[in-house]
């Protein structure tokens, strides 16, 4: 009798910690790790690595005159094991963290810190235990340095990057100028140990005054890729960007985009599988934000060959038997998020539709935002901040898959509806050659037709978090992980950091209190949807 009870025990407590997909046909596995206490206004930062003794995440704590920052340990089970606060000083100095990494088995903190000699910033690393997250103070390297910073000056920064394999990491630091004429950047290669490969500084003044870095990416061989933008004013200036290259840190090309036409652009860089540089997005001939066409840009190392596309009328493309005008039809309010690359080095990108509007109720006025995806700004000095509501509507997600050379292969809108006072999207990730998305939304839409509208996340339908997968031919299938009554939805989009193709580590809320979860797709990608 007592094995029968033990054995009903441990069921009961594997079903508890294990979820398996009963709402929907996507197949999964997901792992609940144990709920921590939360403290006031904690957040996850950012996800630091694993190895064979478990995962390692930094949080932080904001308070009203500091910010508080904890290294989190939690076992394969995602049960916390370990805690320590970040209190490592140089010179008597606090630092900051900017980055926590697990790599070649070392965790190194790299944090910012003033230098009171040099009135100005430095960038260290320090060595941290993974067991007990002690830091050696006395022993820290010195990345990179930022002297004498102006006062009141803000337009100066570090950009740390990481190559796919993580063998290089490349930080850019932003040097404060006089104006946007005389902005210096230095980027400069480190090996997985830290040891310094290259060095060199960039000039953007000779292109543009106002150049602004967009996207950085980095190879396994150290080559460092930057797009950049032309901040002028859009009202009398096309957006254009420029996409350099650094192949170990000599010069190896510069290429305008869009320098003659008058479109605008959306656009991100990524990397294919070989390490060569791809360059795509979206052009408007209205505004940054609408959609008519796709742009590709690759530069192909290995056969000398750039290619570079514009295919413009994208919803006829995708719609060519629905529209019967001539005219060009452009989609409204669309961001970039994403630039893929599937297994079979195809291309998707994903974008979202966005806007907000902001509500004085004293005023009975309402104001619609199309431009940026952020907040408003504070209301007019006469309104206190409860007199003002602000409404996020994240919409339908837009997914284009092109082939390997940039040509057009099927374009697929997911319906979805988002409105709310707190800021919500969703995350995209790759299995083979299947896109994931997952994101907040209601169990309402599981069913929806191909042209249905989307019902409203939340209210009579309910909330719930959505996996949906898309395969290499268009075809859609959804799941929902969770519902509200489940988990607490409290960060929105849900935070978190794919570990391999299957694998994804999520963070949440379970009531007041944060949880872990590992979500493992099941046999995904191995069989196509509609087949």
């Amino acid at each position: 009798m007592k094995k029968i009870c033990l054995a009903l025990f441990v069921a009961l407590l594997f079903f508890n910690n294990h979820t398996y997909a009963q709402k929907g046909n996507i197949q999964y596995d997901l792992k609940w790790g144990e709920k921590q206490r939360r403290r006031a206004e904690e957040s996850f930062q950012h996800y630091a690595g694993h190895d064979e003794n478990g995962h390692y995440i930094v949080n932080s704590q904001a308070l009203a005159f500091n910010t508080k920052t904890y290294f989190v340990k939690l076992d394969n089970n995602l049960n916390e094991v370990k805690e320590e606060e970040f209190k490592v000083k140089v010179n008597g100095k606090k630092c900051a963290i900017q980055k926590l990494l697990l790599l070649n088995g070392q965790l190194t903190a790299i944090s910012s810190v003033k230098n009171k000699e040099t009135n100005g910033l430095d960038l260290v690393a320090h060595k941290v235990n993974k067991n007990t997250f002690e830091v050696d103070e006395s022993h820290y390297k010195i990345l990179s340095r930022i002297e004498s910073i102006p006062l009141l000056s803000s337009n100066y920064d570090f950009i740390i990057n990481f190559s796919p394999d993580s063998s290089k990491v490349a930080i850019t630091t932003i040097f404060p100028g006089n104006s946007s004429k005389n902005v210096v950047y230095d980027v400069k290669m480190f090996n997985s140990n830290f040891d310094e490969i290259w060095q060199k500084n960039i000039a953007f003044s000779e292109y543009s005054e106002n150049i602004v870095l967009r996207n950085i990416k980095v190879n396994k061989k150290g080559d460092y890729y930057v797009l950049t933008e032309d901040a002028s004013d859009e009202s009398d200036k096309n957006n254009y960007r420029l996409v350099k290259i650094l192949e170990k840190g000599v010069d190896k090309n510069i290429t305008d985009i869009g320098e003659d036409d008058e479109r605008f652009y959306d656009l991100q860089l990524q990397l294919d599988h070989e390490g060569n540089i791809i360059c795509s997005g979206y052009f408007s001939n209205s505004n940054a934000r609408d959609v008519d066409g796709i742009y590709y840009l690759k530069f192909d190392r290995e056969d000398n060959e750039i290619i570079e596309k514009w295919l413009p009328d994208l919803i006829r493309k995708m719609y060519p038997d629905n529209l019967k005008s001539e005219n060009t039809i452009e989609l409204k309010d669309y961001y970039l998020d994403n630039v893929l690359v599937l297994d079979d080095s195809s291309v998707m990108l994903t974008c979202e539709s966005y806007y907000s509007n902001v509500y004085y109720k004293s005023l009975n006025q309402k104001i619609i935002n199309h431009k940026f995806r952020n907040f408003m700004g504070p209301p007019p000095s006469t309104l206190s901040s409860n007199d003002v509501d602000e409404y996020h509507h994240f919409e339908d997600i837009l997914i284009v898959k092109l082939s390997s050379k940039g040509d057009f292969l099927w374009g697929k809108k997911i319906a979805k509806d988002q409105r709310l006072k707190y800021v919500s999207s969703y995350n995209a990730f790759v299995n083979k050659n299947d896109v994931y998305l997952l994101y907040n939304g209601t169990k309402a839409n599981i069913n929806l037709k191909e042209g249905e509208k989307a019902k409203a996340a939340g209210g009579y339908n309910g909330l719930a978090t959505l996996l949906v997968r898309v395969d290499e031919n268009a075809n859609v299938e959804k799941s929902v992980l969770f519902e509200k009554d489940e988990v607490k939805l409290y960060y929105q989009p849900i935070k978190g950091h794919q570990l391999d193709e299957n694998r994804r580590f999520i963070y949440t809320m379970k009531g007041r209190k944060e949880c872990f979860l590992l979500l493992e797709l099941i046999n995904s990608g191995n069989e196509n949807l509609g087949q």
